[in-house]
């Protein structure tokens, strides 16, 4: 017999232990029984890890309480998710075009920063580059990059909360409460 084989064995002889445990850690016996085949097919698929000796059902056991905590974990995040954005349809696709829009005034602001401001951003924000990484690629002291990166985010939200930003780039004339356009000083 190969060692693969005595280890089927073995675990097979904890089979009724595995599904107690399971029922235990899930109420439903369809969710119970999809426990217990995880359990035991990464208990095949991580059979090198076993130390030959030690208590197999213990080791069973952590196995299978880990994946449940792993399991109850992702669903409470997904029933956070579902709360927060709303549930989503199987199949359904959200609409994107104010992804679009949002994208096209953020680079169309863009463009109000200098050279440096939008290469500091590119760095830091779109490749995900530290501090001390967007330094060294730029060639400037990080105190010189935290100071560009806070003036450059500063301007954007100036940008976006100024009244003549349309999401093009080009200035539109303020209109008052009545619709009127208002009188620019300058």
């Amino acid at each position: 017999m190969s060692i693969d084989q005595i280890f089927v064995d073995q675990i097979s002889d904890h089979i009724p232990a595995l599904r107690r445990y399971a029922r235990t850690l899930r109420r439903r016996p369809d969710q119970a029984e999809d426990l217990e085949q995880d359990c035991i097919e990464r208990a095949l698929s991580r059979f090198h890890l076993y130390e030959k000796g030690t208590n197999l059902r213990a080791w069973l056991f952590t196995i299978m309480r880990n994946i449940a905590i792993t399991q109850s974990r992702r669903e409470a995040s997904q029933q956070r998710s579902a709360l927060y954005y709303g549930p989503r349809e199987p199949g359904a696709v959200g609409a994107s075009q104010d992804i679009v829009v949002e994208l096209k005034e953020i680079i169309a602001l863009s463009q109000r920063l200098t050279a440096f401001e939008r290469s500091v951003l590119q760095h830091m924000c779109l490749d995900d580059l530290g501090y001390d990484e967007t330094a060294r690629r730029i060639g400037k002291p990080i105190g010189t990059i935290k100071s560009r990166l806070s003036r450059a985010r500063q301007r954007m939200r100036d940008a976006v909360a100024s009244p003549q930003f349309d999401g093009t780039g080009t200035q539109r004339p303020a209109i008052d409460g009545a619709g009127a356009k208002m009188q620019s000083a300058g």
